[in-house]
């Protein structure tokens, strides 16, 4: 789990508010791509079809649905491993 554990520690560094607002990526909330951009991240299709096939999805093509079903996982994954979104934004 290579892109997430990166992706996770990035999060876990701090004010993803701060960083999102930086990066011009303010919906990191709701858009997979604002929140991979927010933490340094590639946002690419092809980079959330790996992050998306590391998380269980399958057939990922990087359609709207597609994307919030990835964000979602994606959040729940973090909060599953005791990271506070909140501490974090």
């Amino acid at each position: 789990m290579a892109h997430f554990e990166e992706l996770h520690d990035k999060v876990k560094e701090g004010n993803l508010d701060a960083a999102a607002k930086k990066a011009g990526a303010p919906n990191w909330r709701r858009s997979i791509e604002d929140l991979l951009k927010a933490v340094g991240k590639d946002s690419s299709v092809e980079a959330r079809t790996e992050l998306a096939h590391e998380l269980g999805i399958e057939h990922y093509t990087g359609t709207a649905a597609q994307n919030d079903e990835l964000h979602n996982a994606v959040i729940r994954k973090i909060e599953e491993s005791g990271t506070s979104l909140i501490a974090a934004a």
